[in-house]
């Protein structure tokens, strides 16, 4: 089960009774004897003066001693009560006293609405993943009796569920209804799912529409480094299924090109360009190594290739090498320093230069004095099989 359904879902609750009822959750329906007994109580329930064993008992208890009162029917404790029932395991004793106050008409709508949302979690607790999931469908289409925010908060829990089951039909269904009816608080970020579930279900062209609209509509979506992986997926969409053609290896080469400008005219530097460099070299090898074993016809020579490899295997451990502390935390840092050194180093080879293989392998292990000791072998190795022995391996 997702901890994200759990943790939005109770964020859902406080919202909904705090900002759509205009009821605090903790004083709702407490203007009397038993008001009073059950803030108390509850105070001291979340202070931790209970034993989590004893959450139950003082639950039930407090159940009990409500029905007992003159004014039983209270929507802010009843909701509380069967919220806690289930977050501590027992959806089962919160099922109930959720469905009669979602039935109960006599309650404020917003109450029965945040119930309903409820619900649907108890149910997702209970192991009832369907009967929440038609919960939620119903709260999400429901435009007569249930405000935006809380349809909205019901189509995340069903969105979540599909995303996390690996349901990417459902999750563009979901996703796009969402924006559809303008139940979407984020809109760019929405997007950007309906973009990712359509294109891991083939439709590209959809894909590539709400990438564009990310990029067009929203340039400040995210950080300008981490927009560079919305330019990457729009170019990868459309070649997709021969992610190895040398015009998606280009595009991409000319973006992070443009990226890495824009990171200079306002003096920083994006760590994800340089990973980038290095990726796009290793695809490249890839790319001549897959035409050469199955007999297809490269539009560039085996030779321009490795030199476009070498290019960018230079361009990015050169990047990565006077990259700031701070930021090498924005990529995998040093994955990518090997796979640029092991790659320069393995064209070098080919090219029949086995000294300088050696030389930058070990200019680099030298710099290793507190890495992994399994790197530092996997770069002793490395030197040790080029045909040119290093005259000391560290």
């Amino acid at each position: 089960m997702s901890s994200n359904i759990i943790r939005s879902a109770s964020c859902a609750l406080a919202f909904v009774l705090s900002s759509l009822c205009a009821i605090p959750a903790a004083s709702a329906g407490t203007d009397d004897a038993f008001g009073t007994f059950y803030v108390q109580q509850r105070k001291a329930y979340y202070e931790g003066q209970y034993a989590p064993e004893q959450r139950r008992e003082i639950l039930e208890y407090l159940l009990s001693e409500m029905q007992r009162s003159e004014t039983p029917r209270r929507h802010g404790p009843l909701l509380w009560i069967a919220q806690e029932f289930s977050t501590i395991g027992k959806p089962s004793l919160a099922i109930p006293i959720l469905r009669d106050l979602v039935s109960d008409t006599s309650r404020p709508l917003c109450a029965r609405s945040a119930a309903r949302l409820e619900l649907g979690l108890a149910q997702y607790r209970s192991g009832d993943a369907n009967g929440a999931l038609s919960t939620w469908d119903a709260i999400a289409k429901d435009d007569k009796n249930v405000t935006k925010p809380i349809r909205g908060m019901a189509a995340d829990q069903m969105r979540v569920h599909f995303m996390t089951n690996g349901d990417w039909a459902s999750v563009f269904e979901v996703a796009q209804y969402e924006l559809d009816n303008h139940l979407a608080e984020n809109v760019a970020a929405l997007s950007e799912t309906v973009a990712r579930s359509a294109r891991r279900t083939g439709d590209f062209v959809t894909a590539e529409r709400y990438y564009k609209k990310l990029l067009e509509e929203f340039p400040d979506y995210r950080a300008k480094n981490r927009m560079l992986y919305v330019e990457k997926a729009l170019i990868t969409v459309r070649f997709e299924g021969d992610r190895y053609q040398v015009g998606y290896l280009e595009g991409m080469e000319a973006k992070a090109r443009e990226y890495e400008k824009i990171a200079k005219s306002e003096g920083t530097v994006f760590a994800e360009v340089y990973a980038e460099y290095i990726g796009l070299a290793t695809s490249y090898m890839t790319l001549e190594n897959y035409c050469r074993i199955n007999g297809v016809d490269m539009s560039l020579s085996a030779e321009e290739v490795s030199s476009r490899a070498l290019r960018l295997f230079r361009d990015g451990l050169d990047g990565l090498r006077n990259l700031p502390l701070e930021l090498r935390a924005n990529i995998e840092y040093m994955s990518s320093m090997y796979n640029a050194v092991d790659g320069i180093a393995s064209i070098c080879a080919a090219q029949g230069s086995q000294e300088e293989a050696v030389r930058v392998l070990e200019s680099f292990l030298a710099t290793l004095d507190d890495a992994d000791p399994s790197l530092k072998k996997s770069i002793q190795r490395r030197v040790q099989s080029l045909p040119l022995q290093a005259s000391v391996v560290r």
